[in-house]
């Protein structure tokens, strides 16, 4: 399985300022990102950032989950073009996932679709909410939110930018 190194992620946002300051965390480097004014996140401990990503959207319930509703006309070029201004919007995906890891109490899939030509995305759920284990190689269809852009090094040792999806809901 390949490893998605974590290195450097950025949500663009409206509440976000960016990328700042290095710091080292056994061995690696790693950059911190302003979340909101008053809460600095270490991007070495991946599940604050995610936890802190994911509080400034509304997460859907079993209850509350309405499939019908994400059939939006929201494209992943707008996803990619403006993440800040398609914060929490949902949106459906589908693709073949091509990384799966794990990260503290959420998983992360590297998923690539070619609904609109072939393009990368990441998504997040958090491990407790899976009903089936999400593995490579599964084609998955999505009901997500958007979290704005996700950094992140390529298996190739490139910078990459991708729309970081929250699953409401998923279907294998």
């Amino acid at each position: 399985m390949n490893k998605i190194l974590l290195g450097v992620i950025c949500i663009s946002i409206s509440l976000l300022s960016g990328c700042s300051e290095n710091s080292k965390s056994e061995g690696e480097n790693y950059e911190s990102s302003q979340i909101s004014e008053s809460t600095q996140v270490n991007l070495a401990d991946d599940e604050t950032y995610f936890d802190e990503a994911v509080k400034l959207i509304s997460t859907e319930t079993t209850n509350s989950f309405d499939s019908e509703s994400y059939f939006t006309d929201l494209s992943m070029d707008d996803l990619i073009r403006y993440p800040e201004n398609n914060l929490g919007k949902k949106v459906l995906l589908v693709g073949e996932v091509v990384q799966s890891t794990n990260r503290g109490k959420y998983n992360v899939y590297r998923i690539m679709s070619n609904q609109e030509g072939n393009f990368v995305f990441i998504a997040i759920i958090e491990s407790e909410r899976l009903a089936t284990k999400i593995i490579e190689q599964d084609e998955i269809r999505i009901y997500g939110k958007s979290l704005g852009e996700f950094l992140y090094i390529s298996d190739d040792n490139k910078q990459e930018t991708a729309p970081l999806i929250y699953i409401d809901a998923y279907e294998l």
